[in-house]
């Protein structure tokens, strides 16, 4: 049976790891992306099922990372998340 992917997008390295061992142990596959310039070539190169990104990131937000996505007709559920109340 073919695992499922899912890539993480965040420039943290904590939230990271983190989220990729709950992910494994729920047996799915996370695939990180840890500078989210990058992330749309991470998404074209591993396909994955679905995308989680954080909001908040040196680079890109996580709202410029979902434009990035879109704007190349990637079609995958995204989850954005945030540890900032506002």
């Amino acid at each position: 049976m073919k695992s499922i992917k899912v890539l993480l997008i965040d420039d943290v390295p904590a939230f990271l790891r983190e989220a990729s061992d709950a992910l494994t142990g729920e047996g799915l596959t996370p695939v990180c992306c840890d500078d989210p310039r990058e992330a749309v070539e991470v998404v074209a190169k591993h396909k994955p099922r679905a995308i989680v990104t954080t909001l908040v990131m040196k680079h890109r937000t996580g709202f410029d990372v979902i434009r990035d996505i879109r704007g190349k007709a990637h079609t995958q559920p995204i989850l954005m998340v945030t540890g900032y109340g506002t």
